[in-house]
């Protein structure tokens, strides 16, 4: 062995986990019966249960030993014969015996333990008999090792790019498929209990059996399930827990960024499984022991493949994978991929052409999706597949019902396939839309950061800015005063004349953009309190109009007071052209909103309710033509299915009548024969009124037997 090689490997663990968790299970059970669990007791237990013999025990003992999973503890006897006399007994470990360091202590590609290489970027370490010459660096193995399932990880495809949010909620329906193959919690073991529950009887027969097929374990156990210390049994045994649960909390939490560390995810569940549970129902003990496969090792396998089959599925088609698993409509398997798939007629041994989805090409193999029914996959020979453009009469279908869907299917998947063209500019525009959200996806957290910083200092600013404003409302309010002495007077002015004061409210010029915003009495709210997040530029400029209207009221209130005529107070609100007249009337109808005609909140009023009566009556439209297309929807759906009822028992009668009348003319041709007595084979030779023979022979050996003492031929 090279010795760079060499120096890079580490023995981490020797033991089997499988051989160290029975003899845990050995240890427990004799402390519980009260006894010193030596390795005489282990040793009859691993006979009576596993079949092991003393000196494989003796020799897995050490090796727990030297990696700390069990302890060897050595005391003095205190009772009866073992008085003084120093006992060796075994112990389980305890919580803190075991520190954790930076890699697991088993192999990530056989499960086992021994001399082991240590990735540098992840907990995952190899034998060197498991990693191909091409994966280890030239030198510095030690410090420049990157595993296999690493560099996938970290590598891009450039053919596959998606978005991290999208990736995940695919990945939710992966969770969701592969729990049907995996148990949720695969952490539960069955271990046997230490009463015994079978009878005298049933015993004896079973320990009758395991001789006759020629196991050694004793079946005379009852199999429990171990809950109680399964904790630190998975502390001290499994180094990264992982199973289906925390697979898809993470998808939910749109924490994977590509499919392959989904990928080493479900691998890593195979590893936890192979080393809880073992790769077998038998102990390995020995190297040349014979490997039986656990059911929860294929069930984990299973669930493996299918991810590794998903996987694939999403990278060939993402759309195809996400379609399948929603199924938000009717037409799903009608709507447009992107990009798009090659649209072919295909034909399965004993089945017609049918149109088809073309999903991935290998060579002169087709794999499809057809059209109509289930949307079965298929994959087809290259000489069993037509364009899409070829005449159907060449292709000399039978038009069935399944057919006609097949079709209706295929139609209307080009018309929307046509319409995704013209919006996309023939299948260009959304390639780049993607690249672009990928680009962005990974600022995305910093943009969240500097969002919720910009957010805080947003928070301090708006607390300053009402602070100021409570301060300048403050000194407004002896002003509000005289403005609710002006409103009073223009009110009873309105009373008197309705028509002309709504006329006049209507005619009153706009003002500059800033006054605007000020001038909207009955739409919008006042602008004082509650207002949104503004730059500290735009606090100066309120500052400011605020300060001109304040301006503009004092001096209208001074005139109020000089002319001291009610007349002069209605020409305050008229429609005048003086722009502080303006700005004090709009000052004053914002603050207190108090003004409000009484025609135009019927008109808004009658808008309103006219607008909502149009939408409901096209609300009620809409759900009777949906109710309508649903009846004729399921009307042809029954008289599709009531003609071809009729069809069928229309067919199955007449191929009745062709069997009747075929088994009538069989009869009578059977009727009109004659038949060797001896043999039942048709008759050629005749010898009296009811007896004839197929050959001499035949007739013969009847003769001798009985025929020539009842034969009423004359002679």
């Amino acid at each position: 062995m090279n010795k760079k090689l060499y120096l890079a490997m580490s023995r981490r663990r020797v033991s089997s986990p499988q051989t160290t968790q029975q003899l845990w299970d050995a240890i427990r059970i004799t402390s519980y019966q009260r006894q010193i669990p030596d390795i005489t007791r282990i040793s009859r237990y691993m006979s009576r249960i596993h079949g092991v013999n003393e000196d494989e025990v003796r020799r897995q003992l050490s090796y727990c030993v030297r990696d700390g999973l069990i302890r060897l503890v050595k005391r003095l006897g205190y009772k009866g014969k073992k008085i003084g006399v120093e006992q060796e007994s075994y112990r389980l470990p305890k919580p803190k015996m075991l520190p954790r360091d930076d890699h697991d202590w088993y192999c990530f590609e056989c499960h086992s333990g021994g001399d082991v290489i240590c990735c540098t970027s992840c907990h995952r370490v190899f034998h060197l008999a498991c990693i191909e010459k091409e994966e280890l660096p030239e030198d510095d193995v030690k410090n420049k090792f990157l595993c296999n399932v690493c560099k996938n990880c970290e590598g891009t495809e450039e053919n596959f790019k998606i978005k991290r949010v999208q990736l995940n909620r695919l990945l939710t329906f992966t969770c969701a498929r592969l729990k049907e193959k995996l148990p949720a919690t695969i952490m539960d073991r069955m271990v046997p209990s230490n009463a015994s529950y079978i009878s005298d009887r049933t015993s004896s027969v079973a320990s009758h059996q395991r001789r006759a097929s020629g196991t050694t374990t004793d079946s005379n156990i009852k199999w429990v399930s171990d809950e109680a210390d399964a904790a630190w049994r998975i502390r001290n045994l499994v180094y990264s827990p992982m199973d289906l649960n925390i697979m898809e909390k993470k998808a939910l939490k749109n924490k994977y960024r590509s499919l392959e560390q989904f990928r080493a995810d479900a691998q890593t569940i195979v590893h936890n499984v192979v080393i809880y549970h073992g790769d077998g129902t038998k102990s390995r003990l020995k190297r040349d022991a014979p490997w039986v496969h656990s059911p929860l090792a294929d069930m984990a396998r299973q669930m493996l493949r299918d991810c590794n089959y998903d996987v694939q599925e999403i990278k060939q088609c993402r759309d195809c994978y996400r379609m399948s698993n929603e199924k938000l409509e009717r037409h799903w398997f009608c709507q447009p991929c992107r990009p798009p798939h090659q649209l072919v007629y295909a034909k399965q041994k004993s089945f017609p052409y049918w149109p088809a989805k073309v999903i991935k090409i290998d060579g002169d193999k087709y794999d499809v999706r057809f059209f109509g029914g289930h949307h079965q996959r298929a994959i087809i020979e290259k000489a069993f597949i037509r364009q899409i453009s070829v005449n159907i009469h060449t292709l000399q279908v039978k038009k069935t019902s399944s057919w006609n869907k097949a079709c209706e299917e295929l139609k209307r998947h080009q018309t929307l396939l046509e319409e995704m063209r013209r919006a996309t500019n023939d299948f260009t525009k959304f390639e780049s839309s993607e690249d672009e959200d990928v680009e962005e996806e990974d600022d995305s957290e910093e943009e969240e950061i500097s969002k919720v910083e910009k957010e805080n200092g947003d928070d301090d600013d708006e607390e300053e800015e009402e602070e100021e404003e409570e301060e300048e409302e403050e000194q407004e309010e002896p002003e509000d005063q005289d403005h609710r002495l002006a409103v009073d007077v223009t009110a009873a002015k309105e009373e008197e004349d309705s028509a002309e004061s709504a006329q006049s409210a209507e005619s009153v010029p706009v003002p500059s953009p800033p006054i605007v915003a000020g001038q909207e009495p009955v739409v919008e709210p006042p602008k004082k309190r509650g207002r949104k997040r503004k730059h500290k530029e735009n606090i100066e400029s309120e500052k400011t109009l605020e300060e001109d209207e304040t301006i503009s009221s004092t001096s209208v209130k001074r005139k109020l007071k000089r002319d001291g005529t009610v007349q002069e107070d209605t020409t305050v609100t008229s429609s005048s052209c003086e722009e502080p007249i303006n700005r004090s009337f709009a000052t004053q109808t914002n603050k207190k909103a108090s003004v409000v005609p009484t025609t135009l909140s019927k008109e808004i009023a009658k808008a309103v309710k006219d607008a909502l009566e149009k939408q409901r009556r096209e609300f009620d439209e809409e759900k009777a033509e949906m109710e309508e297309e649903r009846a004729k929807a399921v009307a042809n759906a029954v008289r599709s299915l009531e003609q071809d009822l009729a069809r069928m028992q229309t067919e199955h009668s007449e191929v009745i009548a062709d069997l009747e009348d075929k088994h009538r003319a069989t009869i009578s041709e059977v009727k009109k024969k004659q038949w060797c007595y001896n043999c039942e084979l048709e008759a050629i030779y005749h010898c009296c009124w009811n007896t004839a023979y197929c050959s001499i022979d035949c007739q013969q050996t009847h003769w001798q037997k009985e025929h020539k003492k009842v034969c009423r031929r004359k002679r």
